[in-house]
């Protein structure tokens, strides 16, 4: 034990020690005292007791404290970032467990479970979520947005959504926050894929070729008929047409067409162009936050125009004052997100279609 007044080494006081059950890993530890019944290996030099030291070395050891913490905060730190980048799947939920023993060494307070757990959690799910993406773009690739996608095909593509859908929800206030929203969807997406929003043996069937069949579609679908009352009387009629979307109410064949769906946050507009192969077919609309689901984006289509290759730009604004007129609404759509990232968003329409889109040049 070190005399009254004695100068100390600064590791003076510290003790590691290594429990007795060896069974389970913990890293080392620190302790200024050793209980007389606890079984440890000592690795240090011994301890002293507070009470035997003076005045003067006690207020040296309390600098020499204050600056072994700091040193300690910048360790358990670097300790932390180097964990995070060599996690490796289920350890993540371990590795709390081990900062608490980290942090013990440099005597400071454990970090809570609950500011862990998530951190590297999302770790591991955001391996995930790039390894799930991959795959999807992977399988939707070659399919014609879609139409060639065979029943299989279909039911693997969901398959995946699903999962992208459970593993990253968007945020709730997607729509609502104008930041979220900005960094999210703003800008331009291309179409990669669209079908059904659940796949039956016979989806692939449709027998007079116009996309519908008697059932619920995709791309902010334009009902043509009412089949329920959701989100102001929007039709929830079954459009079935894989590899198509909807423009100013007429199913256009997007196969091999480039489709592009461009977000205006700051207007709250949006916008689908696609380009067919005798002119480029433009509809756009403003829209809402759904009162009901806050994922929602609801339509009001106001612009519909169709650039011929070899001709005048026709414009069919018209037809939506005239539904208007019958519907009592412009509000003819919705779409809503159920994934999104910075290179892929995942939507459902009002119709029952499920879309995937890229950022414009991504894939």
């Amino acid at each position: 034990m070190a005399a009254v007044g004695q100068r100390r080494p600064p590791w003076s006081g510290v003790l590691l020690y290594i429990p007795a059950d060896t069974t389970t890993y913990y890293p080392w530890r620190t302790r200024s005292t050793i209980d007389d019944d606890d079984e440890e290996v000592a690795c240090g030099m011994e301890s002293s007791k507070s009470s035997h030291r003076g005045p003067a070395s006690s207020k040296k050891e309390q600098g020499r404290d204050v600056k072994a913490k700091r040193v300690g905060n910048h360790i358990v730190s670097l300790a932390m970032a180097v964990a995070a980048s060599t996690i490796e799947g289920a350890s993540a939920f371990n590795l709390p467990n081990a900062f608490f023993d980290i942090a013990g060494i440099f005597g400071l307070p454990p970090p809570s479970i609950a500011s862990n757990v998530p951190v590297f959690a999302n770790a591991v799910t955001r391996r995930l979520v790039d390894e799930e993406t991959t795959r999807l773009l992977m399988t939707i690739a070659d399919t014609g947005n879609g139409k060639y996608a065979d029943v299989e095909t279909q039911r693997r593509v969901l398959s995946i959504v699903r999962r992208l859908e459970t593993l990253s929800p968007p945020s709730s206030t997607l729509l609502s926050d104008i930041d979220v929203a900005r960094s999210t969807l703003d800008g331009d997406w291309s179409l990669r894929y669209t079908a059904p929003g659940e796949v039956d043996d016979d989806d692939c069937d449709d027998d007079d070729g116009d996309g519908d069949d008697d059932g619920v579609g995709g791309w902010v679908d334009v009902e043509s008929s009412s089949f329920g009352d959701v989100e102001s009387g929007i039709t929830m009629r079954r459009f079935n047409g894989a590899g198509r979307v909807s423009g100013g109410g007429i199913p256009v064949d997007a196969s091999n067409s480039v489709a592009l769906q461009s977000f205006d946050v700051y207007k709250s507009r949006i916008t689908n162009v696609i380009s067919t192969g005798v002119g480029v077919v433009t509809v756009s609309g403003t829209y809402r936050r759904s009162d009901t689901v806050p994922l929602r984006a609801v339509v009001a289509f106001d612009t519909a125009t169709i650039a011929l290759d070899m001709g005048p730009t026709l414009d069919l604004s018209f037809l939506f004052d005239i539904r208007a007129m019958f519907k009592g609404t412009k509000e003819a759509g919705w779409l809503e997100t159920t994934y999104v990232s910075d290179r892929v968003r995942i939507g459902r329409g009002n119709k029952g279609s499920l879309f995937v889109l890229t950022r414009d040049g991504d894939a």
